[in-house]
């Protein structure tokens, strides 16, 4: 086993020392990890473990609800009587995409709390009700993402912490 660790460690680094002449050594049996290796030497392994820490699936699927209110905010901007001054629009612009692209973070600090406190247990209410609730709790996560992702980032670089150690 230390073998392996040793023998990839030492192919990582002959990349890396490598990389600017162009040349990449090939490793026996060792073809499909050099895309990983590769990639760790481009990914730095900090931003690796907390932005790539959630799911795909989950990531992509909240990505896709957060841009109902982008969506929301521009249908109101360009439907309206006046022109808005170009610096709200660039703010709400700016605004918009990175409370986006941190919104799937902002949204798994909420569930992670709420799946704390609820757990197990289920609650019969009204679905009208219900949906009312889920949106505002998405708007609210969508809103504070900037202020609530980075608990969730640092979260997720925590514990994946220990699966880059093993």
């Amino acid at each position: 086993m230390s073998r392996t660790i040793g023998h990839r460690l030492a192919y990582q680094v002959q990349i890396l020392t490598d990389k600017k002449s162009g040349h990449h050594p090939q490793v026996p049996g060792q073809a499909a990890d050099s895309a990983l290796l590769t990639r760790e030497a481009l990914v730095h392994p900090i931003i690796e473990r907390s932005f790539g820490g959630l799911n795909r699936a989950y990531y992509v699927r909240n990505f896709l609800f957060g841009l109902i209110f982008p969506a929301m905010i521009y249908f109101v901007f360009s439907h309206g009587k006046t022109a808005a001054p170009f610096g709200l629009i660039a703010f709400l612009t700016c605004f918009s995409i990175l409370n986006t692209f941190l919104y799937p973070y902002s949204r798994f600090v909420y569930e992670s709390i709420i799946d704390y406190i609820v757990g197990r247990n289920v609650f019969l209410v009204n679905a009208v009700f219900m949906l009312v609730v889920k949106i505002m709790t998405m708007f609210i996560c969508w809103y504070l993402a900037v202020l609530i992702a980075p608990v969730g980032l640092a979260y997720l670089l925590f514990r994946n912490r220990g699966g880059a150690a093993a």
